[in-house]
């Protein structure tokens, strides 16, 4: 419950700040609420099965099943995004996201990076991309994310790294486009 709850608050924050940012107050979290439910909440949905098996932990394979689910969703919501007429920087944040969502699940094909540690390095160096030095006491929430994937006996240490390593090219996307 940690790492799902906690883990994606980073990237929430980033996306609801750049439709904030983007001059249109409310509506512009609205913005950044509808690119959450492609890039996190309809996916989690659609894949809670394959991430959540019976057997314990999730096989290779549903891994990255489960992170092609994602990018489809993110890619169909980047779309809708851009069609409906959504801020610049809400479209390019979920590209940075969806680029970061590719990586990661090339690299599931080969290891098991942790994917929450993933997406919460990528929302954090996403709110520290958009709000600066303002923004880094948010590198606090991978502390219970990683605590609780170690707790669980989901990934180690190197996983956790791993997985942090692939969501800091959500900034770098970012930034570049």
């Amino acid at each position: 419950i940690v790492s799902d709850v906690v883990g994606p608050l980073p990237v929430i924050a980033a996306l609801c700040g750049a439709g904030f940012r983007a001059g249109q107050s409310v509506r512009g979290l609205g913005w950044g609420l509808l690119a959450i439910v492609f890039a996190g909440i309809a996916p989690y949905l659609a894949t809670w099965r394959l991430r959540h098996p019976s057997g314990g932990r999730p096989t290779q394979a549903a891994r990255v099943t489960y992170m092609a689910c994602v990018a489809m969703s993110g890619l169909l919501g980047l779309l809708v995004l851009r069609r409906l007429g959504a801020p610049v920087d809400v479209c390019r944040m979920t590209g940075a996201i969806l680029v970061t969502v590719v990586l990661q699940a090339a690299a599931n094909m080969r290891w098991r990076w942790s994917n929450h540690c993933a997406a919460t390095a990528a929302g954090i160096g996403l709110l520290i991309a958009l709000y600066g030095p303002r923004a880094v006491w948010s590198v606090i929430a991978l502390v219970p994310v990683g605590w609780a994937r170690l707790d669980l006996g989901r990934h180690n240490a190197l996983e956790l790294i791993g997985g942090v390593a692939v969501g800091l090219v959500a900034p770098l996307c970012y930034l570049a486009s």
